[in-house]
């Protein structure tokens, strides 16, 4: 059995799957929420996927580290993605560039990041909505640009600040590429390329040509020796990497732990001619063909009865709270007092004010 252990707000990257071309696999494949997880006293046999670990709360992360180093080698049980041993996106992106694998460098706000090279951009740490700014030229376009996402709800202590590398082609193309690995299956998903240095799926290219670049690509999965080995540096056994490659080298903007998969279903593109569209759908046939079968290929049996699971109530409790935490510029406005009746009526002009306050507040916190 195969338990997909996930947060309620990402159930659908795995149920969206199920409910079209992963519909054999219902029976093999059983979705978990972290907080139901946290209420267990025993735990049943199989392969744990342990997907979205860095979207938990400090509390549920501590419960999962407990549980995991309990039952860790226990006869039947398997875990994809190790809670404390699964890279997140800073100290990922922090090691490749630190091992030569990366040509760029990231680093965070509340941190000195004057020695980086510019142009910069801002991406938080936990989001995968892409970044935060436009390519950013100077230390006070920075210092805008952090205004700018305390304002529009982003915390200051998960902001990055990160250099931008220019893939782009002689012709100014820009190639996005994105695999998955499910267990030791490296499964490259597709090949995006637009003109735009940050590639979305709204401006991206679909001439015949890049057509069949994006099924070459996924058919012949080229850098999967090489992928594989960033996955394992990383520790990562279930997620996506969206990468692109420079003079031959892969350059990893991220390993996403919570994937969208999605269903499977061919949108029509009216734009696109019939045969056009049957060269693309080669791919995307391939592709969950594939991934089909490297969950069978992860699947173990389940015999034996359930584990008893012995974790302290407290840590069960602090792993459940739900409580409301102000961002730092809340927590800094708070702490003026009266005075903040002089800084409200300024509004935005007083934002840099703040940013300060709590980037120097979030220094003095303790790690």
């Amino acid at each position: 059995m195969i338990h997909f252990v996930t947060t309620p707000d990402e159930v659908f990257t795995m149920e969206d799957y199920l409910s079209v071309r992963g519909a054999a696999l219902t029976t093999r494949v059983r979705i978990v929420e972290y907080e139901r997880l946290a209420e267990w006293t025993d735990l049943e046999r199989g392969t744990y996927v342990l997907s979205a670990l860095d979207q938990l709360s400090p509390g549920m992360l501590r419960l999962v580290e407990a549980l995991v180093a309990q039952l860790e080698g226990s006869d039947g049980v398997r875990f994809l993605n190790h809670p404390s041993r699964t890279l997140r996106r800073f100290p990922l992106l922090q090691t490749l560039s630190r091992l030569g694998r990366n040509e760029f460098r990231a680093e965070r706000v509340t941190r000195d990041h004057q020695a980086l090279r510019f142009p910069v951009f801002l991406r938080s740490e936990r989001d995968h909505g892409g970044p935060v700014s436009p390519l950013l030229h100077s230390s006070r376009d920075v210092d805008t640009a952090i205004v700018r996402a305390l304002a529009r709800g982003f915390r200051l202590d998960e902001l990055l600040v990160i250099e931008f590398c220019d893939t782009a082609d002689a012709s100014g193309i820009v190639r996005k590429y994105g695999a998955f690995i499910v267990g030791e299956s490296v499964i490259p998903k597709n090949l995006a390329v637009s003109r735009d240095w940050m590639v979305k799926r709204q401006g991206t290219e679909e001439g015949p040509e890049f057509i069949e670049e994006n099924v070459a690509y996924v058919v012949s999965n080229p850098h999967r020796e090489a992928l594989a080995e960033i996955f394992q540096l990383a520790g990562v056994g279930y997620g996506r990497i969206d990468y692109a490659v420079k003079d031959g080298r892969i350059q990893t903007w991220e390993i996403n732990l919570t994937p969208t998969i999605g269903q499977g279903i061919g949108k029509s593109s009216g734009h696109l001619p019939e045969a056009l569209q049957r060269r693309r759908a080669v791919a995307r046939e391939h592709f969950f063909l594939a991934f089909h079968e490297a969950w069978e290929r992860i699947d173990s049996i389940s015999d034996g009865p359930p584990i008893p699971i012995t974790l302290d109530d407290r840590l069960r409790r602090d792993a459940l709270a739900r409580t409301e935490q102000r961002g730092l510029i809340g927590r800094v406005r708070a702490g003026l007092g009266p005075l903040d009746r002089v800084v409200k009526p300024l509004g935005v002009r007083a934002m840099p004010l703040l940013a300060a306050l709590a980037k120097r507040a979030s220094r003095r916190r303790p790690e």
